[in-house]
């Protein structure tokens, strides 16, 4: 885009320049031609009519003219000469030679003098009224073939000289343009490739902080059960699974920082679970005061699979993240804080609440206002101010409720996007005859066990811990029963979980993609085109079943 706007303008400026500078020497030529002319012309007749000596009789100066006509002529500047009588107030001509042309209306009154006229692109007309008879007046046409093709033909020279000139100049800046353009895309590639190291880099410590959580949950329950006396050994065994958890966390938290920075490089908002953004961010601030009383809860309901707005992902966890601390900070680090969403019609809802030190009732209209800040030793007073400035730009709603010594309760409110593809508000099992549960992670076959346990389904429970064990059932069940496939993204496979959900298509006939990925690009990107609904795992103990 932007090398096309410097073509145009560069485009623009050199016809510019060229229609000036063709004006310019058009004109200037014209100038000097016009006045060689007009010089010529006025001393040609002049050198004539005093060499003649004509004499004031009228006879004498018809018969002057008429016998020195080709001297008059051999000039190749006068074309033609008439003799005018006014003496009726008409213009008589007494006499004609050479090219026919019309002589001016209006003569001009000086006697005995000579004067000269333009009468077009280069002619001109001398006037002459004799003295010894003021009624008459001698005319003559001035002008120069020559000469007016001579004007032309250096215009054409001017014109193909600077045709010539500004088509060097214009292929020169193309070549430049050009040059920095292939620059450009160079650096660009460069920087691409440099960035998608980094990425490929940074995922791979992701997946593999992930992984371990798995084994570190196993070593802790292990060490509890065979451990029964607080050793010198046991101490040292909690703090290394401690450590090796914090150095887990730390990777996952610096992985996610770099995605969220990517992703605001385009500024660009797009629709997210709620839920799976607020679950990120959580295990984030747990980790930051890990070190501290305070403690952080996270309520969902049946409504929360539909928490679906448009927003820019890492804006969006940073204003939440600060309202978290703003809770933190006000119940003196050893308070309560709740974090719940829930969805309506029209909105995705997010409250934080505390139980803190709450805010005084004169200074709650102005929270929010630009620089005001309350309770808060090196507060800015921008935190609220632009997150309620980027609530209400977006046509959401911001809503502060807070008591002294009670607490503070904060909603934020946003447009509800209608992309049901992305959200799951309840499993209905009418219609299916079987569950095909397709996740590696153990507790979580548990978790949908219980579930699908406290409702009253005829459909039966099929468990798979991978993708070859789950496809080689499938391709064993009848082709007239319907199957629901829950599967999660990260399989510990060669395939993931959308590709084995495209892959058994044809088995199955609805899947649902449960993971903790859900604010993932990738997975959002793939599972919007593939149609496949997201649920994240943090909602299998609320979604609703029947």
């Amino acid at each position: 885009m932007l090398i096309k706007k410097l073509r145009y303008y560069f485009c623009r400026r050199s016809l510019g320049i060229f229609s000036l500078a063709v004006l310019f020497l058009s004109g200037l030529s014209f100038l000097i031609f016009d006045y060689y002319l007009s010089s010529v012309g006025q001393e040609i007749m002049s050198s004539w009519i005093k060499s003649e000596a004509v004499e004031i009789q009228e006879g004498n100066l018809l018969t002057s003219i008429t016998k020195n006509q080709r001297v008059l002529f051999s000039s190749q500047f006068v074309k033609g000469t008439k003799l005018i009588d006014t003496t009726s107030g008409k213009q008589n001509e007494l006499i004609a030679f050479g090219s026919e042309f019309e002589p001016l209306e209006n003569f001009p009154t000086d006697i005995g003098k000579l004067s000269i006229h333009p009468n077009g692109f280069l002619r001109k007309q001398t006037f002459y009224r004799v003295p010894s008879n003021t009624n008459l007046i001698l005319v003559s046409e001035i002008r120069s073939d020559i000469l007016t093709r001579a004007f032309f033909g250096l215009i054409a020279i001017f014109i193909g000289f600077l045709v010539f000139l500004f088509a060097a100049i214009r292929k020169l800046e193309t070549r430049e343009i050009e040059l920095r353009e292939k620059i450009l895309i160079e650096k660009n590639r460069s920087e691409a490739a440099a960035n998608e190291k980094k990425i490929a880099l940074g995922e791979l410590a992701a997946r593999l902080a992930h992984d371990i959580r798995s084994p570190l949950n196993t070593l802790e329950s292990v060490s509890t059960s065979l451990l029964s006396t607080e050793t010198e050994q046991e101490r040292l065994f909690k703090k290394a699974i401690q450590r090796i958890r914090e150095i887990s966390s730390e990777i996952m938290q610096t992985y996610k920082v770099q995605a969220n920075d990517r992703s605001n490089e385009t500024q660009k908002a797009e629709p997210y679970l709620l839920v799976s953004l607020v679950d990120d961010l959580i295990e984030e601030k747990r980790h930051q005061y890990k070190d501290s009383p305070v403690m952080l809860r996270l309520n969902y309901d049946q409504t929360s699979g539909m928490a679906i707005s448009n927003l820019i992902a890492g804006d969006f966890k940073r204003h939440i993240s600060n309202l978290i601390d703003n809770a933190a900070e006000a119940t003196d680090l050893k308070g309560n804080i709740e974090i719940s969403v829930t969805s309506n019609d029209q909105f995705s809802v997010i409250q934080v609440s505390d139980n803190g030190k709450g805010i005084p009732q004169d200074k709650l209209s102005r929270i929010g206002e630009k620089g005001f800040t309350f309770g808060k030793e090196n507060g800015s007073g921008l935190g609220l101010y632009y997150l309620k400035k980027s609530i209400q730009d977006q046509g959401g709603i911001f809503e502060l409720e807070s008591q002294e010594n009670i607490g503070t309760t904060v909603t934020v409110k946003l447009r509800r996007s209608q992309d049901g593809v992305l959200g799951q508000r309840c499993l209905d099992l009418t219609g299916f005859d079987k569950i095909l549960l397709l996740d590696d992670d153990l507790s979580v076959h548990e978790g949908w066990t219980q579930r699908f346990g406290a409702v009253s389904t005829k459909c039966t429970l099929e468990h798979a811990f991978d993708p070859d064990a789950a496809f080689r059932w499938l391709k064993r069940q009848p082709r007239h029963e319907r199957i629901l496939l829950l599967s999660d993204f990260e399989l510990h496979h060669k395939i993931n979980g959308l590709e084995f959900i495209e892959q058994s298509k044809n088995h199955v006939a609805a899947s649902v993609l449960v993971t903790t990925n859900c604010s993932d690009s990738f997975v959002r990107t793939e599972a919007y085109r593939s149609g496949v609904p997201l649920l994240p795992k943090s909602l299998i103990s609320s979604i609703q079943i029947y």
